[in-house]
């Protein structure tokens, strides 16, 4: 499993055109007032089977900056992970990058 070493430098940057994807996907979690801050560590911890303290740094930077991406790999995990999150009610996306 592949984590994110830094916190979404990219998503500062829009693509202006779709190139072919070279195999890279993220999964993007939104931020919302809906959910409790704790929750969201619980959920992330579980869906991505990361450490506590990573999930807590990946919900923080997506409170102060509105997402994050949450993890990247295969496409595959990724739909599965960002359905895990989905099911909680989390807003996310997948994409390729």
């Amino acid at each position: 499993m592949v984590q994110v070493s830094q916190f979404s430098p990219e998503l500062d940057t829009a693509k202006t055109t779709r190139p072919k994807s070279n195999g890279r996907w993220r999964v993007i979690l939104y931020a919302d007032n809906r959910h409790q801050f704790d929750d969201v560590v619980f959920w992330l911890e579980g869906a991505t089977a990361c450490e506590t303290d990573f999930a807590y740094q990946i919900s923080h930077v997506c409170e102060d900056q509105g997402r994050a991406v949450c993890f990247q790999g295969p496409k595959e995990e990724c739909r599965l992970i960002a359905d895990r999150l989905r099911s909680k009610g989390l807003q996310v996306e997948v994409d390729d990058f």
